[in-house]
């Protein structure tokens, strides 16, 4: 990106570059490799979250559990955001079993996964990469952009940022 103002900054939807090119690598490889083993994805069922619904709970649960406070939006923001469509507020299943939810958000022509994630019960088994190709899928030839913490030998949390960066 080259901005011509050194003080101006990227939007909140961009992120680093280098970072970007590293998914959309990973992403065509694993397209191709995908695109012939038949048995590699399951489909998941997709069912949006709205208030009233029996997965509503389950996944403000998981999200409020998933994500450390200071990176949380209010709860109220994003069903809001859903209703009007600027964001799509999905909760993903295999057969009858929750497996996690994303929360995505449209602007001009791109999709930016904001949040995902994977139930507990069922994490390190698959289905962090079985959402995303569901979002492929979902979303067609559209961009879909996601935003992954760089590994940082000083985090805590390092050994999960690189596992992140492995589905």
């Amino acid at each position: 990106f080259n901005y011509k103002d050194p003080g101006e900054r990227p939007g909140p939807f961009i992120f680093s570059l280098s970072l970007a090119v590293k998914i959309s690598l990973w992403w065509a490889d694993l397209v191709e490799y995908s695109s012939t083993r038949s048995d590699f994805y399951l489909d998941l069922d997709i069912q949006p979250v709205r208030p009233g619904q029996d997965n509503y709970r389950r996944v403000k649960q998981l999200y409020l559990r998933a994500f450390p406070k200071y990176e949380q939006e209010p709860w109220s923001w994003l069903m809001l955001k859903s209703r009007f469509k600027r964001a799509d507020f999905m909760a993903f299943y295999d057969e009858d079993q929750f497996v996690g939810f994303a929360y995505v958000i449209h602007s001009q022509g791109c999709h930016y996964i904001l949040f995902l994630a994977v139930a507990d019960q069922v994490r390190s088994q698959g289905y962090g990469s079985q959402i995303i190709h569901q979002l492929r899928r979902h979303y067609g030839d559209d961009s879909l952009l996601l935003d992954v913490e760089e590994p940082d030998d000083r985090a805590a949390n390092n050994q999960q940022r690189l596992r992140r960066g492995g589905f």
